[in-house]
C-alpha cells in the first residue's frame, strides 16, 4: 500500500512538459554518447525544468546502468561458485 502511495505522488517539476523532454534528451543520449553527456555541466542553467530534467535522466540512465551491472556481477559470481561446487 505504501508503494502505491508513492507512485502517486509525483513531484511538481516532472509534471512539466520541459522537465520530461530534457529528462528523455538525456536518457537518449546516454545511450549513445556518455561521455559528451558528462562533459555537460549542471551550471549550465539549473533553474529551468528542461535542465532539472536533463540531469535528473542522466542520473536515472546511470543508475540503471549500475543496477545491471551489479545484477550480472552477481549472476557471475553465482555461476562461479556453481562451477565450484561441481
Amino acid at each position: 500500500m505504501e508503494e502505491e502511495q508513492m507512485i502517486d505522488e509525483v513531484p511538481e517539476e516532472m509534471e512539466s512538459q520541459d522537465f520530461t523532454q530534457g529528462f528523455n534528451h538525456a536518457y537518449i543520449l546516454a545511450g549513445y554518447d556518455a561521455e559528451l553527456l558528462n562533459e555537460i555541466e549542471p551550471a549550465l542553467n539549473p533553474e529551468s525544468d528542461y535542465f532539472h530534467g536533463f540531469f535528473s535522466g542522466r542520473d536515472e540512465y546511470n543508475r540503471e546502468r549500475e543496477e545491471l551491472s551489479l545484477t550480472q556481477l552477481r549472476k557471475l559470481t553465482t555461476e562461479r561458485d556453481y562451477d565450484i561446487e561441481l
